[in-house]
């Protein structure tokens, strides 16, 4: 047992204890306070020959008026006279110091230590003190009722000053003993259920400490077994959640590192067999030569610039599916400006529009463009989000089988959310013809040298870095970039960017 376990063990059966011996306190202070009046209540309860009396007595004149204080005193102290006489008893069982007479009455005073004159009282109907003794608090109380049933006093009677012989005694010993069996069995299956508790909880705890310090030595692939639906289980889910995002994230570093080794490896050896040529003299330093050369380098210094591109220079928090334009920020940059989303999307449909009649595919003209989307104005730099409608478009050239079809369409939206300002957006959509991408490529082809066929060369597909380049310019002017299935067969884009006023 280690000592978080122990600590949590130990506090709880403290805690467990501290209430045991609570209630085991509490318990006997109620049962000292309320023992009295339960006595008291018993007592009244037998005191049925008084009642009888007391009803006679109403009947006589249908009220309390004819009840003196000396009949009250005989009555409650020694039966008074009884209407019907009592038969004297047998020598046999006479008791001893009786007095027999036709109309004498047992005396009603069962325990001599707590007289019952002493603590009994009647009320009217009404609650006023007819005779006796006021009523306390704990008085025990009994109705009295006419043979109509109708309510005509109530008597009271108060509970003992104490109960301190050996019977009282005795009863309240055993039930203290009672009560500290209770709690000692309470407390065995406290500290059980308190070790399997504790025990439970750490668990998982200690689980999650061997997986960071697995994690801390490098084994990205480490996981943690969860068990349960509460909330130590759901933390060792979203442990490996978070876990496995990492190991795929080292995966994909790695990936990048090896993508970005061939990608340099291919003009590198043509500048190392050029420059090696010419030592060797196979060849002449010429102005071929150097062309060729430069080609290279050039071709070097743009593939550096494309992965530069792809770092985002904002970062923007991906919205879910459902509310694709939740926290979208516009950028401040010094070279951004207001822009006409339409004119912007003609600009670039107008300046590949003729290669597009030549690949058989058709492309919305850019005048009709200009009229039929709707009214949109952005923030954001002009070259910038011409390039991605560039690579977008590029790409429909690339992979669109001819004869082919893509369809650009936008729409507008506004919302206000709860305690969050209001948000207005554009959703600019382009779809193509088929082939399509599978669901599972979708959300890889932003990824930096990432192809869907593997087999396609630099000349066919690209360096991979196009869509990249396209979501990180996307991300910077606060917006988003998703691929999806198009209901033409192919691949829709989707760009979202944030509108804004275009009047000053």
């Amino acid at each position: 047992m280690n000592r978080l376990q122990t600590r949590v063990l130990l506090a709880m059966v403290l805690l467990l204890l501290g209430l045991l011996l609570g209630f085991a306190g509490f318990s006997y202070w109620s049962l000292q306070r309320g023992l009295a009046p339960y006595v008291a209540q018993i007592e009244l309860g037998r005191l049925e020959y008084l009642e009888s009396q007391l009803r006679r007595e109403y009947a006589k004149e249908q009220s309390w008026s004819g009840l003196s204080a000396e009949r009250w005193n005989a009555l409650t102290r020694f039966g008074a006279q009884a209407a019907i006489p009592v038969a004297p008893p047998s020598d046999e069982s006479k008791p001893r110091g009786a007095t027999i007479g036709p109309l004498r009455t047992p005396d009603l005073r069962p325990i001599e230590r707590h007289p019952l004159h002493e603590r009994l009282g009647l009320l009217d109907a009404k609650g006023q003190l007819i005779a006796g003794v006021a009523p306390q608090a704990a008085s025990a109380t009994n109705p009295l009722f006419d043979g109509k049933h109708q309510l005509i006093g109530t008597l009271t009677l108060g509970p003992p000053a104490d109960l301190k012989n050996q019977i009282d005694s005795a009863f309240l010993k055993e039930h203290l003993v009672f009560l500290a069996i209770a709690a000692g069995l309470g407390l065995v299956v406290a500290g059980a259920l308190s070790w399997w508790l504790s025990r439970r909880w750490i668990r998982p705890i200690e689980a999650l400490s061997k997986g960071a310090h697995a994690f801390a030595q490098g084994q990205l692939d480490y996981r943690i077994a969860a068990e349960g639906s509460d909330e130590l289980g759901q933390l060792a889910r979203r442990f490996n959640h978070m876990a496995a995002q990492l190991h795929e994230a080292q995966a994909q570093q790695n990936e990048w590192l090896t993508q970005v080794a061939h990608e340099l490896r291919t003009p590198l050896a043509a500048v190392r067999a050029e420059i090696e040529a010419i030592q060797d003299g196979i060849r002449q330093f010429d102005a071929n030569t150097a062309e060729r050369l430069h080609r290279q380098i050039m071709r070097l210094t743009q593939l550096v610039a494309d992965m530069r591109a792809t770092i985002p220079t904002t970062l923007a928090v991906q919205a879910p599916q459902d509310a694709p334009a939740l926290q979208l920020t516009a950028p401040r940059a010094a070279s951004a400006m207001a822009l006409d989303l339409r004119a912007l999307v003609a600009e670039a449909v107008d300046a590949v529009q003729m290669r597009f009649v030549q690949a058989q595919i058709a492309l919305p003209p850019a005048a009709t463009l200009a009229h039929s989307l709707p009214a949109a104005w952005v923030h954001g730099n002009a070259a910038q989000l011409h390039q991605v409608l560039g690579n977008i478009f590029e790409n429909n050239l690339r992979y669109t089988d001819a004869p082919g079809t893509v369809a650009i369409s936008a729409s507008v939206h506004d919302a206000a959310a709860a305690g969050s300002p209001r948000q207005r957006w554009v959703e600019l959509h382009i779809d193509d013809s088929a082939p399509g991408v599978a669901p599972a490529d979708q959300p890889r082809i932003f990824e930096r040298f990432y192809r869907v066929e593997a087999s396609r060369s630099r000349a066919s597909g690209g360096s991979g870095l196009g869509l990249a380049i396209c979501k990180s310019i996307v991300q910077a002017h606060g917006g988003q970039l998703r691929a999806s299935a198009s209901a033409l067969g192919g691949l829709r884009m989707t760009v979202i960017l944030p509108l804004i006023d275009p009047t000053p």
